[in-house]
């Protein structure tokens, strides 16, 4: 499983900061098995969103403390484009429930919102370490 690190920046409704990592990578690897089958997809009139298993993990000093939390959850992905969100949750003594798009097509900087314990809103942007 190849994995992508983003750092983040994350804002709660009071305007406070705070920092974060986040690391995950796609579990199963679905692909359209030829040209012709893409195509066709691509020409009917239904759009066709796959939905790929996704693992990885949430640190945050000021928000998890010491504690890494282990995070999964699904990526929809639409044949003609590129990932329309990606929704993680996981449990390590806080819930943690993320929701994220790519805010540019490289996939460089990733954008969305958080809860913590489900009363701690954030939204949050994330750069992608190389």
């Amino acid at each position: 499983m190849q994995e992508v690190t983003y750092t983040l920046t994350m804002f709660d409704l009071a305007g406070e900061k705070v920092t974060g990592k986040l690391t995950y990578g796609i579990v199963d690897d679905k692909k359209v098995s030829n040209a012709g089958e893409l195509t066709a997809l691509a020409d009917s009139t239904d759009t066709q969103v796959s939905v790929f298993t996704v693992k990885g993990k949430f640190t945050s000093a000021d928000i998890l403390g010491d504690e890494v939390c282990e995070v999964s959850g699904g990526m929809y992905v639409s044949l003609l484009g590129p990932p329309l969100t990606t929704i993680l949750i996981g449990r390590c003594g806080k819930m943690v429930t993320m929701q994220f798009n790519l805010v540019d097509s490289q996939g460089r900087n990733i954008g969305g919102a958080m809860l913590v314990d489900n009363s701690h809103p954030r939204c949050f942007l994330g750069t992608r370490l190389e």
